[in-house]
């Protein structure tokens, strides 16, 4: 990036064109800078912990949940009481019950390919765990008070 720009415009409006050109140049640098930091922060992953409600009737102990997410994501191993799978996208996502509730640890990968996938999958065994489609999650978590 050069400290020393010149512009040359041959618009009859020169002070008001001069002082757009002098914004877009300003937005430009400023996206630059924007991307730098970006690839910065791409090598931190993102860590995080959800809890889920269950439909009655649905089981959510760790065969129930290991047999659900091979089904749905054709990986899973049991640790410590825990579910883990891959979904391409998501690093690592691990599963368990606690009492009602499903818990979901979600580690994002560095540079996922294709997250819409990702999120569709993930979307689609969560579903299947817990009974309840995204709609219908998102409808009872605008309920829950903060």
């Amino acid at each position: 990036m050069t400290d020393d720009v010149t512009i040359i415009s041959s618009s009859p409006l020169l002070e008001h064109d001069s002082q757009y050109m002098n914004i877009i140049l300003l937005r430009t640098i400023g996206k630059k800078l924007q991307k730098k930091e970006a690839k910065k922060n791409d090598v931190e992953v993102e860590r995080v912990t959800r809890s889920y409600p269950v439909k009655k009737g649905v089981k959510i102990d760790v065969d129930s949940i290991l047999a659900t997410t091979r089904k749905v994501t054709r990986s899973g191993t049991v640790s410590k009481d825990h579910v883990i799978a891959k979904i391409p996208g998501l690093e690592r996502v691990e599963l368990w019950g606690e009492g009602k509730v499903l818990m979901c640890e979600t580690t994002t990968e560095k540079n996922p390919e294709n997250y819409e996938t990702a999120i569709k999958k993930f979307n689609e065994l969560i579903e299947a765990l817990t009974g309840y489609s995204a709609k219908e999650r998102k409808k009872i978590a605008s309920k829950v008070p903060k």
